[in-house]
């Protein structure tokens, strides 16, 4: 393990991880989903002030959460920012 690899299991270390979590996995195709399934686990990285959640199955970022906020016990807000993927747009019907 790497020194910027957050040790442990990032859905049980933090609230708030696992609340962006659950809605990250909720998020995913259903083909990433069935994936993660069968081969389960999240790897956290730091990556300067930001934490880093990739899906072992996929090796994709699927949650990046800021450090700061994380260690804050007194913010409770979550106002999570997604990135849009193919399957949040409709199908181009012009073509």
């Amino acid at each position: 393990m790497s020194d910027n690899e957050f040790q442990g299991d990032p859905t049980k270390s933090n609230a708030k991880i696992a609340r962006l979590l659950e809605h990250a996995v909720m998020r995913l195709p259903l083909a990433d989903r069935v994936l993660a399934a069968n081969h389960p686990g999240i790897t956290a990285h730091i990556v300067g002030e930001s934490l880093e959640f990739t899906l072992d199955a996929t090796d994709e970022v699927i949650a990046i959460a800021d450090r700061t906020w994380l260690d804050d016990d007194e913010d409770d807000s979550f106002d999570p920012e997604f990135i849009p993927t193919d399957d949040d747009f409709p199908p181009d019907l012009s073509t």
